[in-house]
């Protein structure tokens, strides 16, 4: 529905709600007075009426020039205004159709329906004010909703910055000095650690402009991490990165989202591993419609690293998740029988 169609309808359920509250008030005026005669209730329906329609159209077109207004201006001024209308217009249909009475008749009629119209029109004003009143606390609320709504998402991006700020540090500092020194040992390993930290780079600055990626993008984003950690870590890392037919790597998803968890198992899993240790992530999607992305090592396992972490990696996975995804995501860390860690993070799959 268009805006001026909207606005026409409006002001045809008001006119009705008036013509009905009118008719209501009449009735009851005439009941409690006892005088069913033909010129009273004739009298009473024209008084109501009058004064009802044009405090009501007052109010309407009053509305239509000053829509931003407060609701006191809004109401109070069209209401006199549509008042003196109301009285004017009574007055016209009294001097046409009786115009063999005398002045004094007819503002003895228009007197004695001045305190049922205050009345009845009070109870009109107080419909509308109180319907606009409504209105505008709604439209407060959705206001109110899309501020939050963009707090919340402004939050994802401050998450997304500072776990960027996280990894970029000691990570590139470790990654140069290994660099400087494969340059002059071996100058081939060298160079595919600087392909690998190159695209690394780049996906990293591609994904601090997006608030989704695909996750594709994430996994060629760990796989370029993994490759460069293997080569810090003169290949004690067996990776093997599994994606189940079924799964849609185009589906939107949250960045870094399993880089982190990549990095918590090779830095407090299998660094510390006096061997060769192994790698896994899988992804498949359950009949549920579930992504489950599990993020396995067999390395020293739960408890056993001598190197501590603050936590704030999976902290802000667990938070962008909650915030994302709401009750429809779950991260769970599971420590192997066998040794090593499992993490299984599942996701709404999307088609």
């Amino acid at each position: 529905m268009n805006g001026k169609s909207k606005i026409i309808k409006d002001s045809i359920f008001s006119l009705l709600v008036t013509l009905l509250a009118c008719t209501v008030a009449a009735i009851t005026f005439i009941a409690l007075s006892g005088e069913w005669t033909p010129y009273n209730i004739w009298y009473v329906f024209m008084v109501s009426y009058s004064y009802g329609v044009c405090v009501c159209l007052s109010i309407d077109i009053w509305n239509r020039f000053f829509p931003e207004r407060s609701l006191l201006f809004r109401y109070s001024i069209p209401s006199v205004l549509g008042f003196i209308l109301g009285t004017l217009l009574q007055m016209l249909i009294l001097y046409y159709l009786y115009d063999d009475k005398s002045t004094d008749e007819l503002l003895s009629w228009l007197n004695q329906g001045l305190l049922y119209s205050i009345l009845a029109n009070v109870v009109i004003i107080f419909y509308f004010y109180n319907q606009q009143q409504k209105i505008t606390i709604q439209e407060e609320l959705k206001v109110a909703q899309l501020q939050q709504a963009a707090k919340e998402k402004e939050l994802l991006h401050s998450q997304l910055r500072l776990l960027q700020s996280q990894i970029e540090p000691h990570f590139l500092f470790n990654t140069l000095a290994n660099l400087k020194a494969l340059i002059i040992l071996e100058p081939s390993r060298a160079t595919v650690l600087l392909d690998n930290l190159t695209a690394l780079l780049r996906q990293s600055l591609k994904q601090s402009e997006k608030e989704t990626i695909t996750l594709k993008d994430e996994l060629k984003f760990c796989e370029s991490y993994i490759a460069i950690q293997q080569i810090r870590l003169d290949d004690r890392i067996s990776v093997n990165i599994n994606v189940s037919a079924n799964v849609n790597q185009q589906q939107p998803f949250l960045p870094l989202l399993l880089q982190p968890i990549v990095e918590n198992a090779i830095l407090h899993g299998i660094e510390p591993a006096p061997g060769r240790c192994a790698l896994t992530i899988e992804v498949q999607k359950t009949e549920a419609d579930v992504l489950e992305i599990m993020i396995e090592d067999d390395g020293v396992g739960l408890g056993n690293c001598s190197h501590k972490g603050n936590g704030v990696g999976l902290k802000n996975v667990r938070n962008r998740l909650q915030s994302f995804y709401g009750d429809d995501s779950q991260l769970s860390i599971m420590g192997n029988r066998m040794g090593g860690v499992s993490v299984l993070l599942n996701i709404p799959a999307e088609m």
